[in-house]
């Protein structure tokens, strides 16, 4: 996900553009253990960003009314969003 801190201006993690393409500066991935319903959870095991992402416990909750993704207070949006539900 985007960092909002530049690589011309800020060391890793941050973000950067390449031609036409960016490349956002936060990247976290692991495991999902368990579900209930329209919440999951499970463990993040690696992160670029471990101030914004950090490692450890993570719940995630779908929200299908507005195709929105919740995890730990940051909305991912899907291509269904309402406009500015994820802060664009």
């Amino acid at each position: 996900m985007r960092t909002y801190k530049w690589c011309s201006q800020n060391p890793p993690p941050c973000d950067s553009i390449s031609g036409n393409v960016m490349r956002d500066g936060d990247n976290a991935g692991g495991q999902l253990s368990s579900v209930s319903g329209k919440s999951a959870t499970g463990q993040v095991t690696h992160t670029t960003d471990q101030a914004d992402t950090p490692k450890g416990q993570i719940t995630i909750t779908l929200n299908t009314q507005t195709d929105t993704v919740y995890a730990d207070n940051l909305s991912y949006c899907g291509p269904s969003s309402p406009v500015a539900a994820c802060g664009a």
